[in-house]
């Protein structure tokens, strides 16, 4: 296993050095990330070393990635990726909990044990007000700027 882990070792290295270039707010492009790892981001191993290489980027230089189709790796800068990461993951998260719940129907209650029913009722449950409460949070920060009487405009002055 320790094998596997070091076979795109160098690899993600090389991209993380050709990536010490780019900033906040830049874009590599998939040539030079190419360049870097010696193979095409579609060949055998190529998503897997970009993966890495981003996760790498996160940990070291606490720099949020974006991989765009025909472009390259975005870096992005704060605001974007404060604005970007919570939409994207919330999405993420209320479809599999969807899935989960969809599932879950199937599950033939008269087939559990009392104690495994009570679990599985409350984890429904559960399920239920988590993915409510992401459709809130989702809802909530589409529209960040919204005027109520609770919290009004303030004046320039």
């Amino acid at each position: 296993m320790e094998w596997q882990k070091d076979k795109y070792r160098e690899f993600v290295d090389a991209v993380i050095s050709a990536a010490a270039d780019y900033q906040r707010g830049t874009v590599m492009p998939w040539s030079a990330i190419e360049v870097a790892m010696g193979r095409g981001r579609n060949e055998p191993g190529g998503w897997r070393i970009i993966k890495r290489a981003r996760e790498r980027i996160l940990a070291d230089r606490e720099i949020v990635t974006v991989a765009v189709d025909g472009v390259g790796l975005r870096f992005l800068p704060d605001d974007q990726a404060a604005a970007l990461v919570p939409i994207r993951r919330q999405k993420r998260a209320y479809r599999q909990l969807n899935r989960g719940l969809k599932e879950t129907r199937a599950v033939r209650d008269q087939h559990l044990t009392d104690v495994q029913r009570m679990i599985f009722v409350r984890q429904r449950q559960y399920m239920t007000t988590e993915r409510r409460n992401i459709g809130r949070a989702y809802r909530e920060s589409r529209k960040p700027g919204k005027v109520t009487a609770v919290r009004p405009t303030r004046r320039t002055k």
